[in-house]
């Protein structure tokens, strides 16, 4: 058995992975003398910064104690802990209907058979960055579990949906049989008729009637792009015979003053837009009003592979190089800001961009299809040499990364607010001179925001051009001027400096290879050929993933010899980005020479 309670380690762990999420209070073993749960206790204390400080009522499946964790499950068999098995259906067997297929379907009927069937690709890019937002979803979960129902309830195990589903069943029958009013059931399954889903929370009010909570680590004010999950949930549960009383979401309160208190949960009832009024998402889903119904997205799944057909939202999906995008060089999708009403339009022409005209494209669409056209570079010569030229020197190249989510890195911030925690800053006199680098990366677990300030400031001094990529430097410098008011008329002043290259070569540059995209990623490998594959080979190579280490680093517990890897991981990622632009600037003085 798995329990886990709100209360923290009472000892600083070797390595921590979440010290917000409720800590696990016991370790497990099918037939296992008190000695070998001692040592197992003992184990998961030293590796996972859990400790047993008293058993709790509320069980936790194992897989969601590996979830909460973050350890492979080789680890834990390693240490001799019995991990039973999660059956998964084989690749290319049918699936039953779940949200994530549901929508899938709604995109298209083809994406949503090859879902169905687990043939999905798998999209490993940004995967660390994903992982770390899936964990806080975790981790803002089970602790508002832990501290409205403090450690009472039942968690349904993570093992076969079959098993999961009766399960539910026979916990909701005993309930209901002795009217346990404020009983609740997590991780509820329901599967009938091929669709599937799970509650986050179901707690029974008496009556025969229940209240169905979804926990999304989404902010109280974005709830709305959430009720479709809550519909499909409480569809499901309908199907499966049960009577919900209120369909209810819970939130982060992005106002909270403390990541730790119970004022950073929001609780909104979605009853009204769900189930009560005439238009209800519940009735409308199961009929069909919003997108397809259940019942069609089961038989558009269940058969023959539908066939393919071009849609805008293909551009996106992880079969498109398979489908309809097979054999296209470069296709329409490529074309920036298309809308439905222009894509219906141009694929009725071709879904290649060279086989278009281009009436009625936009400026920068214009751009990409000429540069497409032409087959090579596309360039306002005198439009790039007047911007370069307006550039006063020395040069200076600048690049932030952030951090911010449900939980702060340190106390005093509202969940999700965003925190400049580093930056690097190449520098030169002459574009074809001597270069020099300062950089600076905050420690984790305390407010650097000033310190980091006043030593940009200094770094940048008082003359010449601040070279960035994107608006996204401007924005926090803003933000960090109202922060600190005293230092606010020298941000100012650095803000008036900057220079948006990205600007810069949306207005004047195009070529085949852009794809009709803008990014530092897409753009720096065609203007500078040697930078291929550069930020491949390394160890933090985007934005997102130099966020979730920082907020890994910042949590505490790993070795000195550790943090310092990570620290200089970082640190390297961000100086590449300045060193990029500089390339990038010698690469776009040679595009206006000609």
């Amino acid at each position: 058995i798995l329990a886990f309670s709100a209360a923290p380690p009472p000892l600083a762990p070797a390595r921590r992975v979440s010290s917000w999420a409720p800590t696990a209070c016991r370790a497990f073993s099918s037939s296992a003398a008190s000695e070998r749960l001692r040592g197992e206790a003992l184990w998961l204390h030293r590796s996972c910064g859990i400790l047993p400080p008293r058993p709790s009522p509320l069980a936790v499946s194992t897989a969601r104690f590996l979830a909460l964790t973050a350890k492979r499950k080789d680890d834990l068999e390693a240490a001799g802990l019995v991990v039973p098995p999660v059956p998964h259906p084989a690749k290319g067997q049918l699936r039953p209907l779940n949200k994530a297929v549901y929508d899938s379907t709604n995109l298209c009927a083809r994406k949503g058979w090859h879902h169905r069937r687990g043939l999905l690709p798998l999209d490993t890019k940004g995967l660390e960055a994903s992982q770390h937002l899936m964990q806080q979803g975790i981790d803002f979960e089970t602790s508002y579990v832990a501290w409205k129902y403090a450690g009472s309830g039942t968690t349904v195990d993570g093992g076969a949906l079959e098993e999961s589903d009766l399960e539910t069943r026979a916990l909701m029958e005993g309930v209901q049989g002795a009217e346990e009013v404020g009983a609740a059931i997590f991780q509820a399954t329901f599967l009938r008729e091929g669709v599937v889903a799970k509650a986050d929370v179901l707690e029974y009010v008496g009556g025969g009637e229940w209240d169905l909570y979804e926990v999304k680590s989404c902010s109280s004010a974005s709830y709305r792009g959430y009720l479709p999950d809550l519909a499909f949930t409480a569809s499901a549960a309908r199907r499966a015979g049960v009577s919900l009383r209120s369909t209810i979401m819970v939130t982060v309160n992005t106002g909270a003053t403390s990541a730790s208190g119970e004022d950073i949960f929001a609780s909104i009832d979605c009853t009204q837009e769900l189930l009560t009024a005439e238009e209800g998402l519940v009735q409308m889903l199961e009929e069909g009003t919003v997108g397809g119904s259940l019942d069609w997205a089961l038989a558009a799944t269940g058969g023959k592979e539908p066939e393919a057909e071009a849609l805008l939202h293909c551009k996106k999906c992880e079969l498109f190089r398979e489908c309809v995008g097979k054999g296209l060089t470069h296709p329409i999708w490529e074309l920036p800001r298309l809308s439905e009403k222009k894509f219906r339009q141009l694929s009725a022409q071709s879904l290649e961009v060279g086989g278009i005209d281009g009436d009625g494209l936009t400026a920068q669409q214009l751009r990409h299809w000429r540069s497409v056209q032409e087959g090579g570079w596309v360039v306002d010569t005198k439009g790039l040499t007047r911007a370069l030229g307006e550039m006063p020197k020395p040069y200076l190249y600048l690049d932030f990364e952030s951090c911010g989510g449900v939980r702060p890195i340190f106390d005093g911030l509202r969940p999700y607010e965003t925190v400049v925690t580093q930056y690097s800053l190449h520098a030169c006199e002459e574009l074809r001179g001597e270069v020099s680098h300062h950089d600076y990366l905050a420690e984790g677990g305390r407010d650097c925001r000033r310190e980091l300030l006043e030593r940009l400031l200094r770094d940048l001094g008082e003359e010449g051009s601040i070279v960035v990529y994107s608006s996204y430097e401007k924005t926090q410098l803003k933000a960090l001027a109202q922060m600190f008011p005293d230092l606010a008329p020298a941000v100012e002043g650095v803000v008036s400096r900057l220079v948006d290259f990205e600007g810069v070569i949306k207005a004047h540059v195009s070529h085949p290879l852009f794809r009709g995209r803008s990014s530092l990623k897409v753009t720096l490998p065609v203007l500078v050929p040697s930078y291929e594959g550069r930020y491949a080979g390394m160890a933090v190579s985007d934005g997102g993933q130099a966020s979730a280490r920082f907020s890994t680093i910042s949590r505490g517990g790993f070795p000195a010899e550790e943090v310092e890897s990570m620290r200089r991981e970082l640190l390297d990622y961000c100086a590449l980005d300045t060193l990029a632009m500089l390339e990038l600037h010698r690469a776009l003085a040679d595009l206006a020479e000609g």
